[in-house]
């Protein structure tokens, strides 16, 4: 009877640490569920974070590339206007060329009747004192 009593005890200290067993056991997987669900948490958190800060890198790089964009295209602009520039000069410049290259044509021209002319007046006057001369010479015999 009394080593039934001793089992009956050893039997309900046996369920007893069992029960406490399986307490702490449910209460180290509960502890382990609420630091999961904590752990859970946080890493939601963070990926809120994360989209958030990915959300506004993105929106920043959009921006960034549209300033760059907004920038080729004034550089496109200014080449443009800098090539039709060049080529405004150029046709200046050319038509500048040719107005001097015909004044120059101009110039030799009058040179050429100036040079004439001169040869004319110079032959006139050569005969008027050839004449001259002569005149005096023959006049000399007469």
């Amino acid at each position: 009877d009394d080593q039934q009593r001793q089992i009956s005890k050893l039997q309900e200290m046996i369920k007893q640490l069992r029960l406490e067993n399986n307490q702490q056991t449910i209460s180290h997987k509960s502890e382990r569920a609420e630091a999961t669900a904590t752990q859970s948490s946080l890493n939601e958190q963070q990926m809120n974070a994360l989209k958030q800060e990915n959300e506004k890198l993105k929106l920043e790089n959009s921006k960034q590339n549209d300033t760059i964009s907004k920038h080729n295209e004034e550089i496109m602009k200014i080449r443009e206007e800098h090539l039709m520039d060049k080529q405004k000069f150029a046709m200046t410049m050319m038509d500048e060329m040719n107005n001097l290259r015909e004044q120059l044509k101009l110039i030799g021209k009058q040179q050429l009747i100036y040079e004439q002319q001169l040869r004319q007046k110079q032959q006139s006057q050569q005969e008027q004192n050839q004449s001259q001369q002569n005149g005096t010479y023959f006049g000399r015999f007469w």
